[in-house]
Formats: structure tokens, C-alpha cells, sequence
């Protein structure tokens, strides 16, 4: 099992430089988490998450060898919002707040090959090439 901690926010940044995150739908997430904190009347300017995604690699063997071997995503924990707003009821000031503990748990998790890997052909590395996060749709899809 292998787990990594990744930060990333609505333009898609990422500390990882390795692969992509596209949040999809995240506005409205995160307008309902500021109205569960009473901040009705907010312009949201930044959104940022932190998560861990755990991963791990699979080897199926048979008795001849290895007749196929995977990277699967199995979780997103750890999940933290901070978000940066500007509070009408405050003239404007830009205020920040952070959301720790986010349950994603109704969320499905699917793992698939990367796009642009139309190869068919055995990979000989594997590493996470995107993460996508759908908010309204409740999915997340890893990309090897």
C-alpha cells in the first residue's frame, strides 16, 4: 500500500507536479459548507483542498507467472478545505476558513488508465497520472 498527501485547488494546482487534479462542480460544495458555517452572503475567490489519496498495486499470478498486474485507488481521506471569500456583511474583507475532516465516504472511487494511454500495451511503470473530482456527480476517478 502506497499514500501519498497532495494539495490542490480550483485551478487545478498541485504540489505534485507529476499529475493533474480537475475539480468539477466544486463551488457549490463549498457554498454549502460555508452556509452549514452561517456565511450566507460570500464571493468565494480561492478554494483549496488537501487529500490523501492510498493506492496500491495488484499482481495477479497464475502458475505460469504474472498474468496481469494494476494500480488501483482505494481511498480519499484526509480531506481539508480552505476557502478565501470576501463577507458582504463584513465591507468586503477578504476572510479565510478552513474545513477539516470533509467525508467524502459517499463518494465512489474508480480507478482507470489514463486518457491519453490508448496503448493497450503493459505498462512498465506506475504512477498517478490524474485525479478528477465531481462534486455534484459524488465521483472520483484516478488515472494511472
Amino acid at each position: 500500500m502506497h499514500s501519498e498527501k497532495f494539495i490542490v485547488d480550483n485551478n487545478g494546482y498541485n504540489t505534485n507536479n507529476n499529475f493533474d487534479v480537475n475539480l468539477y462542480n466544486e463551488n457549490k460544495f463549498v457554498e454549502t459548507l460555508l452556509e452549514n458555517k452561517e456565511k450566507f452572503d460570500c464571493q468565494i475567490d480561492t478554494i483549496s483542498f488537501q487529500f490523501k489519496v492510498e493506492w496500491s498495486f495488484n499482481l495477479e499470478m497464475r502458475s505460469w507467472g504474472v498474468k496481469n498486474c494494476d494500480a488501483v485507488a482505494d481511498e480519499i481521506g484526509d480531506v481539508t478545505c480552505f476557502v478565501t471569500y470576501y463577507d458582504k456583511e463584513n465591507g468586503d474583507d477578504e476572510q479565510e476558513i478552513e474545513f477539516t475532516n470533509i467525508d467524502l465516504s459517499e463518494f465512489t472511487v474508480d480507478t482507470d488508465r489514463h486518457p491519453t494511454d490508448n496503448s493497450g500495451n503493459t505498462k512498465t511503470h506506475f504512477c498517478l497520472e490524474s485525479v478528477d473530482i465531481d462534486f455534484e456527480d459524488k465521483t472520483i476517478t484516478a488515472y494511472f
